[in-house]
This record gives structure tokens, C-alpha cells and sequence, in this order.
């Protein structure tokens, strides 16, 4: 056996992270696309920022947009920690961002918005486990699993 390839019994293993990465770049990304909703105006601005602007102003859609850029970084982030070798920087990130969505659910607990008290929170809370595995998961050090090729015929 190529001594870089994972053994069969690491294989599960790299496959469920890889899942589970898949899962937390979807939640980071449907959060983002949230965020660009809401500074377009498609989304009512009283749903984020705790609940307490009525009025979309230009300052809170920058806000938007950048919080959707550092949602949209943040999925980088677990999508290159889920691979072999991630840097020592993007295994630092992940656990800055694990901590981030802790606080992150509590500022949304604290909402005046229902939407942004339960769905929210919800989903920080779901983001902030998917986070803490990932980022607790071992690092792997071996070549990345191909696809398994499907024969349609």
C-alpha cells in the first residue's frame, strides 16, 4: 500500500468529514446568501442586526454585504480544513470561527425578532457543531480520496 494513501479503516473517517464539511460551506453560504438578500432589499432588514432597524440604510448594507463576505470566507475556511493537510492558519480560523458562532447564536438568543431568536439561533447552533467537529477532527495527513468512478451502463 502506497504509504501517502489513507488505510481502508481512515477512509470512513475522510469521507465523513468531507460530508460534514459539505454541510457547514451550504449553512455558511445560505447565511451569506441571507445577508446579500437583505442588503438588495429582498429580505425585511428587521429580521438581522438583533431586530432593531426598520429602515434599510446604506450603512447597513455594506454591513450586510461584508457579513456576507465573511460568511462566504468563513466556508473557505472548512472547505480547506476538511482537506489533507490544512495550513496551521486555516486550523487556527476554523477554531477562531467554532468560538465566533458561540457568540454569534447568543447575540441571536438575544434578539427582539422571533425570526432571528429561533431560526437563527438554530442555525448558529447546528453551524456552531458542525464547527467544533471539524475543527476538533484530526488533521489528516494522507492524499485526498477520489471519486469513485460510476459506470452508467
Amino acid at each position: 500500500m502506497d504509504p501517502l494513501q489513507a488505510p481502508p479503516s481512515c477512509r470512513w473517517a475522510q469521507k465523513w468529514t468531507r460530508n460534514l464539511s459539505t454541510v457547514t460551506i451550504i449553512l455558511f453560504l445560505v447565511m451569506a446568501l441571507v445577508q446579500v438578500s437583505v442588503a438588495v432589499g429582498v429580505v425585511p432588514v428587521h429580521i438581522l442586526w438583533g431586530g432593531s432597524y426598520r429602515t434599510l440604510t446604506w450603512s447597513l448594507r455594506c454591513a450586510s454585504l461584508l457579513a456576507a463576505c465573511l460568511l462566504a470566507g468563513m466556508a473557505v475556511v472548512f472547505e480547506k480544513r476538511a482537506k489533507p493537510s490544512p495550513s496551521l492558519t486555516i486550523q487556527r480560523l476554523s477554531w477562531v470561527i467554532t468560538v465566533f458562532m458561540i457568540v454569534n447564536t447568543m447575540g441571536n438568543l438575544a434578539s427582539k425578532h422571533r425570526f432571528e431568536e429561533n431560526i437563527f439561533s438554530a442555525f448558529t447552533i447546528v453551524l456552531f457543531i458542525c464547527c467544533g467537529i471539524l475543527s476538533a477532527s484530526p488533521v489528516e495527513e494522507y492524499e485526498a480520496i477520489e471519486p469513485e468512478e460510476t459506470i452508467l451502463f
